[in-house]
């Protein structure tokens, strides 16, 4: 046993002298097993990695899809003529600025439809409604009453000819103005007042019967 170690320490004094290490020699069935068990583990580290990246894909376009196709309702419902939605602003993002966007030209559509609504239907010096607005809200009332009284009354301003002619027509636009703001407070309730052109106006008197309307003249009249 002795000479066994005294050899060993003489080998390796030898290899030492000469350059040379001395190095145990691992069987290549052991090494191309632990290769293929690290091996294993990276792949199956991709897998997962792959996995958990094609999920959180998924998710965020289910989101931005679902999104997508809410804007494009809102749009659709827009066109059609239904202004008064609004879209959730979701994110500073992108989407988040289409939907400011819609949201921003649905307001001035609304703005505009209303403008264009006011021009159709009402007067534009005195703000009663005209000819074509009091033929529409006349005919909606009867629609939905057609058993109920209704009166009509239709005046006009003696020699209005006479004060443009006199005055010019800046008085005699103050003097129709005048009569419109009398007409709304006179026949506050229950009635609709318009304006069927120059100084002729017209004021329908709804739920109301015609002696009650004639009551009220005289003291419009005074």
């Amino acid at each position: 046993m002795r000479l066994i170690v005294w050899l060993k320490i003489q080998l390796q004094s030898k290899m030492m002298e000469y350059g040379m290490a001395l190095a145990v020699a691992a069987p290549v069935r052991e090494i191309y097993g632990q290769a293929y068990i690290v091996m294993l583990r990276m792949i199956v580290f991709f897998i997962l990695l792959l996995i958990v990246s094609i999920l959180i894909a998924f998710s965020v376009g289910k989101r931005i899809t679902r999104r997508l196709a809410k804007i494009a309702d809102v749009a659709h419902q827009v066109g059609q003529g239904k202004i008064n939605i609004k879209l959730p602003i979701w994110a500073n993002d992108e989407i988040g600025e289409l939907c400011r966007v819609l949201n921003d030209t649905s307001d001035k559509i609304h703005d505009s439809m209303e403008e264009m609504h006011n021009l159709t239907y009402h007067d534009a010096l005195t703000g009663l409604y005209n000819r074509l607005g009091m033929k529409k809200y006349i005919k909606e009332w009867f629609e939905s009453n057609a058993d109920k009284p209704a009166a009509l009354v239709s005046l006009d301003l003696d020699d209005f000819k006479f004060t443009n002619d006199i005055y010019g027509h800046t008085i005699g636009d103050i003097a129709l103005k005048t009569l419109a703001k009398l007409l709304l407070e006179h026949f506050a309730d229950k009635a609709f007042v318009g304006r069927n052109g120059g100084d002729e106006f017209v004021v329908f008197l709804y739920d109301t019967t015609k002696y009650e309307a004639w009551k009220k003249l005289p003291a419009l009249v005074n």
